[in-house]
């Protein structure tokens, strides 16, 4: 489908496109759209599960007694329990690896101190220039 029939792996073929698209080679696009790239194997699986389901439906639409097992029963679709209605379930798991999180959880903080620095730099060198 994404054309590349060599990769075993989605995961794997999903990283080989982002980094093809996003590296610094003169090859790779100035403009990435990621939205053309596979999902991920746990968002895969969901999307399978409801194709699947909703497939079973389609094929059971003929009978007049129709027999569907519940779309929330492992099947992509939970029930939010706000509104009542089942909504896509995307993924199984975390959407980062924890050590991923953590490090941008620390760049984060680190450039919300570097940023604090910087104004109270500033509004010092604005005291400093009233006084003289």
């Amino acid at each position: 489908m994404y054309g590349n029939a060599r990769t075993d792996s989605v995961d794997k073929f999903r990283f080989l496109k982002t980094k093809e698209v996003c590296d610094d080679s003169p090859n790779a696009s100035k403009n990435v759209d990621l939205s053309v790239l596979p999902p991920c194997k746990q968002c895969l699986l969901q999307h399978i599960r409801r194709v699947n389901y909703q497939v079973g439906t389609w094929k059971r639409s003929h009978m007049p007694d129709l027999d569907i097992p519940l779309a929330t029963k492992g099947h992509g679709w939970p029930k939010n329990t706000d509104t009542g209605l089942i909504e896509p379930f995307w993924i199984d798991g975390d959407i980062l690896p924890p050590q991923i999180i953590d490090v941008l959880e620390d760049m984060a903080n680190k450039f919300i101190e570097d940023n604090n620095t910087d104004e109270s730099d500033t509004e010092t060198d604005r005291v400093g220039d009233k006084d003289s």
